[in-house]
């Protein structure tokens, strides 16, 4: 991220109900990371967390989230759960099993209901009889194809339980 998308981005999220925790290095003051809380009344929510690649090393991550935890260290019950968001299917992050082992945070299910267009439904159910082909397969555009696929299967898994 540029430095000056950095700070367009911190005027923008300034007018909305975001705490921004930021990771300085002590010996030069360099910023190395920061996260992004978006708060609501009955829970907060990471929505980003960045860290410069080479001080990743310092464990600036976990110097980032211990700040968001003694930050609302008061709130956080089950009643006002800090929420990581949905597992990501196109990017792969070991972020949630990060969050897991190191600050005890919690796996939580839903159920995946997909709704698609009818052409759209058509071309999901003639791909997902070739996904396992597909799968190997490389370039963006399968990328996101398998995506989709592997969000259609667990959809179906909940309608073969139900």
């Amino acid at each position: 991220m540029l430095k000056e998308e950095l700070k367009n981005d911190i005027i923008k999220w300034s007018n909305q109900r975001h705490t921004l925790f930021g990771a300085f290095r002590i010996s030069d003051g360099k910023l190395c990371g920061f996260s992004l809380v978006n708060e609501f009344e009955r829970y907060c929510y990471f929505v980003q967390q960045k860290a410069i690649p080479e001080c990743e090393r310092d464990e600036i991550n976990a110097a980032l989230v211990d700040g968001v935890l003694t930050f609302y260290n008061e709130k956080i019950a089950p009643n006002y759960p800090i929420v990581d968001g949905q597992r990501n299917l196109v990017h792969e992050t070991a972020f949630q099993e990060y969050l897991c082992k190191y600050f005890g945070f919690r796996y939580a299910y839903c159920r995946l209901n997909i709704v698609y267009r009818k052409w759209m439904k058509v071309l999901v159910n003639i791909l997902y009889t070739h996904k396992e082909k597909l799968k190997n397969k490389k370039g963006k555009l399968f990328h996101l194809i398998n995506g989709v696929l592997q969000m259609e299967e667990i959809a179906r898994s909940f309608k073969e339980e139900g």
